[in-house]
């Protein structure tokens, strides 16, 4: 199972298009797609029954998407499993989008005032159930003939908590710290 998420601050939107089948099979109209945020410790959960689809793709607009909320595709049935769970965890509800190769959506990136990218956006429910830290050089994530560079990290728990965390940049050559970050979890830091 992934959970996709989208982008929103002061300068960018986005928006997500996610498939309704799978790789080489047709499309299962059971599989609706389903936001879910956090609410007094507890998933709320929402079916997005009125977004625009067609015949292959869910696309969800920029005005559903903030920083706090996730979606999946599930069954009726599989959301009522997470109710019966007192919406206490995410859960591994289906195994629809656990494909070979790799099944994906597509987020959309706009910069308010003109340009556009698109990324990969989903999020496996093995990485939600992980505990440890994450080690990547910047010279991949950044570009330095850039006028600004923004990273943004998801950080996606399985509890329905936003707890604090902290992120470092580290000179691996000088084992140094150049900058000490806060970062909150189920949350889209920037």
């Amino acid at each position: 199972m992934n959970f996709f998420f989208g982008v929103k601050s002061s300068i960018i939107d986005s928006t997500l298009t996610i498939p309704r089948f799978r790789n080489s099979n047709r499309t299962k109209k059971k599989y609706m797609v389903f936001q879910l945020e956090i609410s007094n410790n507890k998933w709320k959960i929402k079916n997005l029954s009125d977004i625009e689809l067609n015949k292959d793709f869910y696309k969800i607009d920029s005005s559903l998407i903030n920083n706090e909320n996730i979606f999946c595709l599930a069954t009726k049935e599989e959301i009522l499993e997470l109710e019966k769970n007192n919406h206490s965890r995410l859960m591994n509800l289906n195994n629809y989008t656990d494909t070979s190769p790799a099944f994906r959506a597509n987020l959309q990136v706009s910069i308010k005032d003109g340009g556009f990218s698109s990324f990969q956006s989903e999020y496996p429910f093995s990485m939600v159930t992980k505990k440890g830290s994450i080690l990547s050089p910047l010279s991949s994530l950044c570009n330095r003939n850039a006028d600004e560079n923004i990273i943004f990290l998801k950080n996606i728990i399985e509890l329905p908590i936003q707890d604090e965390f902290g992120v470092f940049f580290v000179n691996l050559k000088t084992k140094r710290v150049l900058k000490r970050e806060v970062a909150v979890t189920n949350f889209l830091n920037e």
